[in-house]
């Protein structure tokens, strides 16, 4: 059973309210609308779909390998300091992409 820090009783208003967010930013944050958009501009430049799909095959697992290490981030930054750190490593990596020469 949860318990809140501050209170000694169980929290799970707090816990089903943490779910729903978790549900709400994981519905919003997969949505990509860009991806068909990103295949077909990587298979112009690859001249391959296979090629263009092993570009977001190769992503997904970098995602799944690095679960594990930024989990063990934010046991020791916390999660609002491994969440500053993710977006803003979002942020440069969209920047270096758009910085990018075609």
């Amino acid at each position: 059973m949860l318990f809140h820090p501050r209170r000694k009783r169980p929290a799970r208003r707090a816990l089903r309210r943490n779910i729903n967010l978790l549900i709400i930013s994981e519905l919003f944050a997969e949505l990509r609308f860009y991806f068909p958009v990103a295949v077909l501009v990587f298979q112009s430049i690859t001249g391959s779909y296979a090629a263009a799909m092993s570009v977001f095959a190769l992503a997904n697992i970098m995602h799944a390998f690095f679960e594990i290490p930024t989990g063990l981030l934010s046991d020791r930054w916390g999660r609002r300091g491994t969440l500053i750190a993710g977006a803003i490593g979002e942020f440069l990596s969209a920047v270096c992409y758009a910085a990018a020469f075609s």
